[in-house]
């Protein structure tokens, strides 16, 4: 049994070696045979030949491993990815929920349903399955609203705030949950316009839990529309969830 509010205490009690810090790790992970390939390929890299002795950080959304004749892709959608060698033999691609918390802490219920993907060829082109994951990443928050965005001007219009614009038109319009992904360097603001109305303001978490306190400031215009102002930036991988009380 893992208890949701365990302390500190509680967690070095469940951990299974002595020498851990008692923290608590939320994982998801495909593993692989990687003396069957010869490439691992991601977005950052053009290619990192196999096997891996030590972990990769940071590999992005996708993930890929070919050689002459077969090719495997796995997809995920934000928050922390690493590639790491699960043994001399095997790779494995790690999705992090949690990380390295004393506590499990809330999340979001709909993050634990965010499913990753196989994609397999047999003409050994990780290109051509990198691309296909495209449209299983686009698709892959179903029960909410997904909004992208980037450090463009054109994408935070006239006032510096993405949804603002002229008084007669603003508010980017959401249905329901919405996760925001980046990655955004420095401050940024989003205006959101939604169907139903609401009493009380929407709550908001990010994947990262280092992001306590009052890391963002909502500001309600009215029954249907909000602006959450942030503080910090949006970084890669990680994933602001809004959504409605």
């Amino acid at each position: 049994m893992i208890e949701t509010d365990a302390m500190l205490a509680i967690a070095a009690s469940c951990k299974c070696d002595d020498n851990e810090l008692g923290q608590f790790f939320v994982t998801s992970f495909w593993t692989l045979d990687q003396t069957a390939f010869s490439t691992l390929h991601y977005p950052s890299s053009p290619g990192v030949q196999l096997p891996i002795t030590t972990p990769i950080s940071d590999t992005g959304a996708t993930q890929c491993v070919d050689t002459s004749g077969r090719a495997v892709a796995v997809a995920w959608p934000g928050m922390n990815r690493v590639t790491a060698p699960a043994s001399s033999a095997t790779i494995a691609f790690v999705h992090d929920f949690r990380t390295s918390s004393a506590m499990l802490g809330d999340l979001p219920a709909d993050l634990y349903s965010i499913t990753s993907a196989m994609f397999l060829n047999d003409h050994g082109d990780c290109g051509a399955l990198m691309a296909a994951t495209a449209s299983f990443l686009r698709g892959e928050m179903q029960n909410g609203d997904m909004l992208v965005l980037d450090d463009t001007t054109e994408s935070r219009n006239f006032d510096g705030i993405y949804g603002g614009g002229t008084l007669a038109s603003h508010g980017i319009p959401v249905t329901g949950t919405v996760h925001v992904h980046g990655p955004l360097s420095g401050s940024f603001a989003i205006w959101l316009h939604w169907d139903e109305a609401f009493d009380d303001l929407p709550r908001v978490t990010s994947s990262e839990s280092s992001k306590t306190g009052e890391w963002y400031l909502p500001q309600r215009v009215d029954d249907h529309e909000a602006i959450f102002w942030f503080r910090t930036e949006l970084v890669d991988a990680e994933i602001i969830t809004i959504e409605p009380r």
